[in-house]
Parts: C-alpha cells; structure tokens; sequence
C-alpha cells in the first residue's frame, strides 16, 4: 500500500514538473471500457480447477484538468463502473462469480504533443491510475471460494490522444489488478491483471 501511494505522489509531481508555468485546460470527458479475459488452469489442493474471466465491461464519467502546452500534465477526476463475471470448473461443477464495482478514479498522466496545431493536435500519454471503490457488489452463484473487497486499487496507463477545436477523443490501454482477492480453499489466488482497453471523448471549456 505504502508503495503505491509513493508511487502515485510520484506521478503527481512529475506532471507538475513537466508542465511547466503555461496553459490551463479544464473540461468534461466520459469514455467506454473493455477488458481482455483469460482462461488457465489451476491446482488447488491436489484437484483441479479451471478458471476462466469474462470480457469485462465500464464506463467512466467526470472532469479533467490540463496543465501545460506541448509538453503538458493532465489529471482527472472520474466515476466509474466496472462489470466483470468470473466462471469456475470445478469437476464437473461449474459455477460463477459476477463483480460490480462503482469507484472513484483518478488518472494521472505527462503527455507530448507530437503534433501541435491551432485546432489539433496529436499527443502520447503515460501515467498512472488511481481507483478508489466506494460500493462492491459481488454475486456469488454456487462458487465455493472466499472473496476479499479491496479499498484501494493502482496500476498504469498509456495512450494516444487527438484534440480538435474544443473536442478531444483519447484512445487507451490500462493495466490494473482487480477489484477483488480470491482465495480458494487454503491458498490464496490473486486474479491476473485486467488488461482494459478504454476510448473517452471530451470537451475543453477553457
């Protein structure tokens, strides 16, 4: 945990760092998610288990707030949602587990302009992903295994972004854990990363 939140202050100073004394851009964004599932076995207690992830789906909504001209920080302050079902094999039994997250997000990124015109441009972005849940919804559906709610999630994104007039449209890709702690049986299986791919289209009312 100690970690992560150094790693998220990081984050805030070197957008500060790299922004520079110039240019403020404040607007509205909302964007879609989806994620890539995975589908492997696993061996818990001398049987075998086989688990398999849905293509999850979200969406996001809030503010953004940009600092800077070619070489610019940019921060966001989202809500969003994320749908996830989580098929197990146990046997001959199969069963599911379906997550609902409701969350606080926080992006925090540098981003160059490769191309900078009056009314576009072209910039790359990197940086990290705060997620902070405030309500977890999780049905279990026959699955015997435990499941532990997190409070706190971060991981890092990466995209590319275009800017015309007013209008930006942002195409990323995300890498973050789950929501959620699995433990089956005696040892804990923690859920590979979500690898969530996400396009947002804004608007810059300054």
């Amino acid at each position: 945990m100690k970690s992560s939140v150094k790693l998220f202050l990081t984050a805030i100073l070197v957008c500060l760092a790299t922004a520079g004394f110039s240019q403020f851009n404040f607007g509205i964004k909302a964007g879609y998610k989806t994620s890539l599932g995975f589908n492997e076995d696993w061996t818990f207690n001398t049987s075998n288990c086989s688990i398999k992830k849905d293509i999850g789906n979200g969406f996001n909504a809030g503010l953004m707030f940009r600092y800077g001209r070619r070489v610019y920080g940019q921060a966001e302050l989202l809500y969003g949602f994320d749908s996830q079902g989580t098929s197990v094999t146990s046997g001959d039994s199969v069963s599911t587990i379906k997550i609902a997250a409701h969350s606080v997000v926080i992006p925090i990124m540098a981003a160059v302009k490769a191309v900078s015109k009056e009314d576009f441009s072209l910039q790359f972005m990197l940086g990290v992903r705060a997620e902070v849940p405030f309500k977890i919804d999780i049905t279990n559906e026959g699955a015997e295994i435990d499941i532990v709610k997190k409070n706190f999630n971060i991981g890092f994104v990466c995209g590319v972004g275009v800017d015309i007039w007013k209008f930006t449209l942002d195409i990323r890709y995300n890498l973050i854990s789950n929501m959620a702690r699995f433990d089956i049986n005696a040892p804990k299986f923690n859920a590979k990363p979500t690898n969530a791919f996400e396009v947002a289209l804004g608007f810059k009312f300054l």
